[in-house]
């Protein structure tokens, strides 16, 4: 009798597990867990990360839903202004108190997880209002709980070359000199943790911070006051989190993303808080296919408005990276999968133009075509002389009269790492601007995400950043203000551009 029971037990786990595993059962969860919801900054700086969030989210809740769990409501809103109930400061609908109590309240949340830049106006108020509403006790509930991922598009772009380059980004909630204990005393006490990488504390609240396993960077050692060369910490913070929730909000060996490129990011990195990671790779596939769609190159350009339109396709490699990858295509390394992507974009633009003038032999031209391609030596030396995408720009304005710019880029001309834009934004301003010419961008997400600044350079003039496509939802958010780069140039730059 036992061993018939040892039979059927063997034969029902396994054909739970092979069910599981096609996605064809949702098991139930063996116990009811701290529901966690989601409240996301959809402000002009968060950038890529505002559709990131959304779409991760609803491959998050597929994953969650087939194991029998609750999936993670979300609530959006722009910056982080933080008041009483009522106040005469701020609007309601920017209020961060009433988003946050809505997950609480109508949501049924236990823990919310607020990805935001933490931009806006905060009073003491503000502060002590969301303190009492996080303390708030119902009967049958587990304690509230609020963490606080502090993130947005040049934080993460930047990454660890903010301190080795001494980079300041600009109204930085966290700057370890401003000393912030606001936002730390907010999550005192087992209220919660503040998720930042990067950055240090104030002293006396690390117990709220959530450090990665280990930090092996000396300048941020120095100025976060710790000795030696490598830091190991107690994760604590995350344990506590998954044996609360049962989710990862870190994985076990992830660290601080030292450079940005969107591959690692993905993999390497964690946004949104997840159940295995014996899954994820199958999940950041998803989501990278989903973040790699894009409107052809065609479609963008029917949606530009130009009497003559030129379109410029511009590509920064390195010639022994072109040399070896081309010959021995490796996309598990970075540099192999960056040149095999700008390969295949170059064999993209080059079919497009050469339909198009196929399409348009014999016609008076309505756009005009132009190929950069920026060959280096060494990824990190930009090469002598103007940049090499404006000072094309510059002569397609003056040589052919177009009154509008579709730059199609992977935004690399030198000077740093792949996958970090370096165009000269000073001179794509002076290529552009008393010409009063639009300036149209679309940069692929695999190559490097548009940075924010070159999105209000492009609205300043007229034009626009293209991102996602035009059909996807995820890609709307609020724009930018428009604003030129600003800065003065030499008088013999400002000659040389035009050569």
């Amino acid at each position: 009798m036992f061993r018939l029971f040892s039979i059927l037990m063997t034969v029902a786990v396994c054909a739970a597990g092979l069910a599981r595993a096609q996605g064809t059962v949702a098991l139930p969860a063996t116990r009811v867990l701290p529901k966690v919801g989601i409240l996301l900054d959809i402000s002009p700086e968060m950038g890529f990360l505002v559709p990131q969030v959304r779409k991760e989210l609803r491959l998050l809740n597929e994953e969650l839903i087939a194991l029998g769990r609750e999936p993670m409501p979300i609530r959006e809103l722009k910056g982080a202004a933080l008041d009483r109930e009522v106040t005469l400061s701020i609007p309601a609908r920017l209020n961060a108190l009433h988003s946050i109590r809505a997950l609480y309240q109508e949501e049924k949340a236990d823990t919310v997880y607020w990805i935001s830049a933490l931009k806006g106006l905060q009073s003491v108020g503000g502060y002590f209002t969301l303190e009492k509403e996080i303390g708030a006790q119902e009967e049958g509930r587990p304690p509230r709980k609020l963490i606080i991922r502090n993130i947005w598009q040049e934080q993460l772009q930047r990454s660890a070359m903010s301190l080795r380059r001494g980079f300041e980004l600009e109204g930085d909630p966290l700057e370890l000199k401003e000393r912030p204990d606001a936002w730390y005393r907010l999550v005192n006490n087992g209220r919660g943790y503040i998720m930042r990488s990067w950055q240090a504390p104030p002293v006396g609240f690390r117990k709220q911070f959530g450090f990665p396993w280990r930090v092996n960077n000396v300048t941020w050692m120095r100025k976060a006051d710790y000795e030696g060369k490598t830091a190991e910490f107690d994760m604590e913070w995350s344990r506590e989190l998954f044996r609360r929730h049962e989710l990862h909000f870190f994985g076990a060996k992830e660290e601080w993303p030292y450079y940005f490129n969107s591959y690692d990011w993905i993999h390497q990195g964690s946004l949104l808080p997840f159940p295995d990671e014996t899954t994820s790779p199958d999940r950041d596939e998803q989501l990278l296919s989903a973040l790699f769609q894009r409107d052809s190159i065609e479609k963008d350009l029917a949606a530009i408005e130009a009497k003559k339109l030129g379109v410029l396709f511009a590509f920064g490699y390195v010639k022994q990276d072109l040399a070896k990858y081309s010959r021995d295509e490796n996309r598990g390394h970075l540099y192999g999968r960056y040149i095999a992507d700008t390969i295949a974009l170059v064999r993209e633009t080059r079919q497009h133009a050469e339909k198009f003038q196929e399409q348009t032999a014999g016609e008076e031209a309505s756009r005009v075509y132009a190929t950069q391609l920026i060959e280096l030596n060494n990824q990190h030396v930009r090469p002598k002389g103007p940049d090499a995408v404006a000072r094309k720009i510059a002569q397609m304005v003056r040589e052919e009269g177009v009154d509008a710019i579709y730059l199609f880029t992977n935004g690399f001309t030198g000077g740093h790492r792949y996958g970090i834009c370096t165009l000269d934004e000073e001179l794509l301003e002076l290529a552009v601007r008393e010409a009063g010419v639009k300036l149209y961008i679309r940069m692929p997400f695999e190559t490097c995400p548009a940075p924010i600044s070159l999105e209000q350079l492009a609205l300043a003039s007229g034009g626009k950043v293209f991102r996602g496509t035009l059909e996807d939802p995820d890609w709307q958010r609020e724009l930018p203000a428009p604003a030129w780069p600003g800065g003065k140039m030499d008088e013999e730059e400002s000659v040389t551009i035009g050569r």
